[in-house]
């Protein structure tokens, strides 16, 4: 029987994770630490030091909000926002003050948000873990490109000042050798 020394010792760091996020992971049913338990630490591609809880954020009035948990790795592109969802979200009025907080939360520039009811995570826990999983990939990617793109500019415009700097250091038939070399 193989022993999987890395799962047991990521396993572990997020249950040291637990201990020291105990008092922001406080729920009548227990759900925030089962989430971190049965959701979050099953994702690969995320580490305990990529999850921050009860993430701050300030409405446009200046009083501060908090989301349930925070998936954010600047070195990575993932910026995700989750929010966990009772039942008692359904009645009419605490529906609309939810629909005013989501907007103010998009608003305030916390990624991208998405909202997972107990119910759906409890019974869906690997279609919960793909939605994640393919938010973090699409960053991922997007960052990845960004970088790229921005790195090419970059070196566009090193090889461009090369290009100014010997147009003045040469003649004009030597200048059009070289950009003829580089076209």
């Amino acid at each position: 029987m193989k022993i999987n020394y890395t799962g047991f010792r990521e396993m572990q760091e997020w249950e040291q994770w637990i201990s020291i996020n105990k008092p922001k992971l406080i729920h009548v049913a227990n759900f925030e630490e089962r989430f971190v338990r049965e959701i979050l630490a099953r994702i690969p591609e995320i580490t305990p030091n990529d999850v921050t809880a009860q993430y701050h954020f300030q409405f446009p009035n200046g009083s501060n909000g908090y989301i349930d948990f925070c998936i954010k790795n600047d070195s990575k592109g993932y910026f995700v926002s989750i929010e966990l969802d009772g039942a008692w979200k359904a009645n009419p009025s605490d529906f609309a003050a939810l629909l005013e907080r989501q907007n103010v939360m998009m608003a305030s520039r916390i990624g991208s948000l998405l909202r997972f009811a107990n119910s759906t995570w409890l019974g869906k826990s690997d279609q919960t873990i793909q939605t994640i999983r393919k938010v973090l990939e699409d960053q991922h990617k997007a960052f990845i490109g960004k970088v790229t793109t921005e790195d090419l500019v970059r070196l566009l415009k090193e090889m461009q000042d090369e290009i100014d700097r010997l147009k003045q250091q040469n003649s004009p038939n030597e200048t059009a050798q070289l950009t003829a070399q580089l076209g």
